[in-house]
């Protein structure tokens, strides 16, 4: 499992299944359909879409690793779990509140 420092950078172009191989098995995988109605947590992935790709309601899979006792990642693909493009990671610890 890869654990060091992680870029926007260094997911680009990431699918699921290339994250999987790096991180190892995700401790949490979740589907939606993203709105502008989201909670602080996922509120960064607006900043990735444009008012007309919003309205179009765009399915995201969510994907989090549990890379230390200290430290999460999530990251969030456009599209179904498979191939999806990535959009958007959030490195935060565990308790961490949102």
């Amino acid at each position: 499992m890869q654990t060091d420092e992680i870029s926007r950078d260094t997911l680009a172009g990431l699918t699921v299944s290339e994250a999987t191989v790096r991180y190892g098995t995700p401790s949490d995988e979740d589907r939606f359909t993203l709105t502008t109605r989201v909670t602080e947590f996922r509120i960064e992935l607006l900043n990735h879409f444009s008012a007309d790709q919003l309205a179009d309601a765009p399915q995201i899979t969510e994907v989090t690793w549990t890379l230390s006792p200290h430290r999460n990642l999530t990251l969030w693909f456009e599209g179904d779990g498979t191939g999806g493009r990535y959009v958007h990671h959030l490195e935060w610890s565990p308790g961490q509140e949102f």
